[in-house]
């Protein structure tokens, strides 16, 4: 029995239906449940990576700004202050000493420091959770060639068979009743102008070559 159990996305699908795995032999049901448990955390382990990216990027974004803010409150050293400063440092007695800077706000180095310890955390996160998620991909991987091992082998024959089979069935359950055809298509809404000009390149002459036939 073949029993698919991934969607379209690679992903686990959410309509395996319960009767196909009772249905299967024991071995077989065991191997499923591993590889489902082992795609599951991949998938899982893969979503926590993505949200943690995004949340590198902001904590990124925020350093930058602390950062700035940072640089913006640092005091502007010139030319002439800095000229003044080493005067003072070695002739004393000649040049005043200058005027110390004022300090910082420590609001603003709290911030710097609060967002590079976020941004090493999320970071730290990031690297555990990529190492884990190789892990976990291997797993994944070992899992499902297990399942595709205990599978029976597809060839043209078994795919022609089962659509055959799949085709009967739908006609017998749509002659009982039991499986509701779909809905005829509607036809499409015209809109005015569209039969407008429908109707006017109906009635526009045809050339062909030097001759002009009117409709």
């Amino acid at each position: 029995m073949s029993l698919s159990i991934f969607d379209q996305y690679g992903h686990v699908s959410r309509a395996i239906n319960p009767a196909d795995v009772e249905a299967l032999p024991d071995d077989q049901r065991a191997i499923l449940m591993t590889t489902l448990t082992a795609c599951r955390d991949a998938e899982d382990c893969e979503a926590k990576i993505s949200e943690l990216r995004i949340a590198v990027n902001k904590s990124m974004h925020a350093y930058d700004r602390a950062v700035l803010a940072h640089d913006a409150a640092q005091p502007k050293v010139t030319h002439q202050a800095a000229l003044l400063a080493t005067l003072a440092a070695n002739d004393p007695d000649h040049y005043p000493a200058p005027k110390k800077p004022r300090p910082i706000n420590p609001k603003i180095k709290t911030a710097l420091v609060t967002a590079l310890q976020e941004l090493t955390t999320v970071r730290d996160a990031l690297q555990n959770a990529t190492a884990e998620f190789k892990t976990l991909s291997r797993a994944r991987g070992e899992a499902i060639g297990r399942w595709m091992k205990c599978q029976a082998p597809i060839t043209p024959e078994s795919v022609t068979r089962a659509y055959i089979a799949r085709g009967d069935a739908e006609r017998v359950g749509i002659a009982n009743g039991t499986i509701i055809p779909p809905p005829e298509p509607k036809p499409g809404h015209v809109w005015p102008i569209e039969a407008a000009r429908a109707v006017k390149a109906k009635r526009a002459p045809q050339y062909f070559g030097n001759a002009t036939v009117k409709r």
